[in-house]
């Protein structure tokens, strides 16, 4: 999936996968954060409804955590930086206002849902848990 995604959605997709970020925090990548060569300090993340940087959830401002950073995870974040730069501040992804923000992201993952080939099932799937009924003929337990 990570082939057909643009690069800023697969830096993302990298960080919250390899790193195990929030969407937020993966939003706030930045090169400043490598702390080490294994090691990356999340400090922020990119706040849904301000759409700039904030405190992380659970912590005071300052505060921060550092996670496990995979090679391959550090490897996609020297690749982007190279090929895109950074901000002055050493932000990766970033859009029209400055910040990589959660509309861009839903943006981008519709984008990459709507061009990726159907799967066998996914549609009946899909259409099962969208309608009262499932294909057996007994009640849905989704809203309708």
């Amino acid at each position: 999936m990570l082939t057909v995604a643009d690069e800023d959605l697969a830096l993302e997709i990298v960080m919250m996968a390899g790193c195990g970020l929030r969407n937020g925090e993966a939003r706030a990548v930045n090169v400043n954060n490598v702390v080490a060569q294994d090691v990356y300090r999340v400090r922020e993340q990119i706040h849904s409804n301000t759409l700039r940087p904030a405190k992380l959830k659970h912590r005071k401002t300052g505060e921060f955590r550092e996670v496990p950073l995979p090679r391959s995870v550090r490897e996609a974040i020297e690749r982007y930086a190279e090929k895109h730069g950074t901000t002055k501040d050493g932000y990766l992804l970033r859009g029209p206002g400055g910040y990589f923000t959660e509309g861009m992201e839903r943006r981008r993952v519709r984008k990459l849902f709507a061009d990726l080939p159907p799967e066998e099932g996914v549609g009946m799937y899909a259409s099962g848990t969208t309608s009262p009924r499932t294909p057996s003929g007994t009640a849905s337990l989704s809203p309708t």
